[in-house]
């Protein structure tokens, strides 16, 4: 547990202070969603690049950390929509209860994986972000187009939602990164050492700036909001992110056999709290509830997280 503790709480503290930033003005909002998006498209690829790449993934059980992720958020999918389809509150606020559910925070991940395991650790944590974010966006496509079919509006926008899923998967500069990493790997190609540095300055910001910016997007007002507008659905979700799913994924872990910092990785994806979503467009309802419902896991976690890591790894 003290080790678990260790790792997370410091990384948790960073949050917490760019939550401070932003409440003190030092930074405001806007520059930290200016931040965000250079590290969506600049950041974090380069990360998974450089990590990807360069990481002796040799003796690693790969195949079972892919399989672990791929299961562990495929049944959460068909949980949730089990749920909606006998929740009036959750079928209102429509597929965004998935991406409040099991989307995560990589940067955070990124972070606790470092602290425990080094570069080693947070390679395998890598290769579970790598398998978690096509995943996430597939099953998102899959869900937005079932609840589209079901709507009797004709020009629901969820009906092409699968269809935008993929264009999103093929667009995304994360997942260009992380296949540009992996197929640089595979094929035994070393980046020239001045574009590995390079790559690896980048990279690491990505850390920093996440965590900073999951701070500035904290709202204690909106936590309070979607309490009141939807507390039943906002607990669900939260027990959901926050228990359920890291639980099934350690007994998944504990099934496939994976052991150290492979099933530290396959944990951590799941355990970290959700994020906002930033493509979707929210319905009214879901445009109160859903950054509440972020700020509770976010806050929650520095409790889950190491109480998780000390229980399933």
């Amino acid at each position: 547990m003290a080790q678990a503790l260790s790792a997370s709480v410091p990384v948790f503290l960073v949050i917490l202070l760019g939550g401070g930033l932003v409440y003190r003005h030092y930074v405001s909002v806007d520059t930290w969603a200016q931040l965000q998006r250079l590290n969506y498209y600049l950041f974090i690829p380069a990360l998974f690049l450089a990590g990807l790449s360069g990481a002796d993934l040799s003796d690693a059980p790969l195949l079972r950390i892919v399989v672990a992720v791929v299961v562990a958020l495929g049944a959460a999918t068909v949980v949730i929509w089990t749920w909606r389809t006998g929740s009036s509150q959750a079928a209102k606020l429509g597929p965004q209860i998935l991406e409040a559910s099991v989307r995560a925070n990589v940067p955070y991940g990124m972070g606790i994986s470092l602290a425990l395991g080094g570069a080693d650790g947070l390679a395998l944590f890598l290769v579970a972000a790598a398998t978690y974010l096509p995943t996430v966006i597939v099953a998102g496509g899959v869900f937005s187009h079932f609840v589209g079919r079901q709507d009797p509006d004709p020009d629901a926008e969820q009906e092409y939602a699968f269809a935008s899923a993929l264009r999103l998967l093929a667009q995304n500069p994360i997942v260009w990164g992380a296949a540009a990493g992996i197929a640089l790997n595979i094929a035994g190609i070393p980046l020239v050492s001045g574009v590995a540095a390079m790559l690896q300055v980048f990279g690491f910001a990505a850390i920093p700036v996440g965590l900073l910016g999951a701070g500035a997007a904290l709202n204690i007002a909106a936590a309070q909001n979607a309490l009141e507008a939807a507390r039943g659905a906002v607990t669900a979700v939260l027990a959901l992110n926050l228990l359920a799913l890291p639980l099934l994924a350690g007994l998944i872990a504990w099934v496939l056999g994976l052991e150290g910092a492979a099933a530290v990785a396959v944990l951590l994806i799941a355990a970290l709290p959700s994020v906002a979503p930033r493509f979707s467009v929210l319905e009214d309802d879901a445009q109160s509830i859903l950054p509440g419902t972020t700020t509770i896991a976010t806050l929650g976690s520095v409790v889950t997280i190491p109480l998780a890591l000390w229980l399933l790894t």
